[in-house]
């Protein structure tokens, strides 16, 4: 394992505000709004402004940019309520599935863009998550995993099942966690 994969390693950011969550704005096209919900926008000075309801240091997050397990949890919840939008679900794949794909990217957030394919109907991910489970970074590896079992999927399970004896104390939690449905 290389050390410090984990998301602490990114930028711990806090976040400054919890307001009441707001829905997407309705005349954001499905492609900015895609992009925000992974990677956050421009505009945003509160969590009220912000697409994906994660407003952090005046900067709205998606769950790709998102360091804080909260914060994630709140932009992913911001995800799947739009999830029912046919448009945007593909804007979301075609993204996602770019960022996984770009083997020179961070590990960590090509890990976390295994997780949102995670949220897509299977037949949509499946394969490609499967191949993950074979990438030479062990975040994507073991998101990919992750994901798979989220979606009920007996690969990712073993998988998982398989990561939840990682010589780390910290993948033995998250894989436990995931396990259990208790993570993302």
């Amino acid at each position: 394992m290389r050390p410090g994969w984990c998301p602490t390693l990114l930028v711990l950011v806090v976040s400054a505000c919890n307001a009441t969550p707001s829905a997407v704005p309705e005349t954001a096209s499905p492609l900015m709004t895609a992009e925000a919900l992974l990677i956050g926008g421009n505009e945003c000075r509160s969590d009220r402004d912000c697409a994906t309801r994660v407003c952090v240091l005046e900067r709205c997050l998606g769950v790709l940019t998102c360091a804080a397990w909260p914060d994630r949890v709140r932009a992913t919840q911001s995800l799947r309520d739009v999830l029912g939008d046919a448009v945007i679900r593909l804007e979301l794949l075609r993204h996602a599935r770019a960022v996984l794909d770009d083997a020179d990217g961070d590990p960590v957030v090509r890990g976390r863009a295994a997780l949102v394919l995670g949220e897509l109907p299977r037949g949509d991910v499946s394969a490609r998550l499967v191949e993950a489970l074979d990438d030479p970074a062990e975040p994507v590896r073991f998101f990919a995993a992750a994901a798979l079992h989220r979606l009920g999927d007996p690969i990712g399970t073993t998988a998982l099942q398989t990561w939840s004896t990682h010589g780390s104390e910290a993948i033995r939690q998250m894989a436990r966690a995931f396990l259990e449905g208790a993570a993302l």
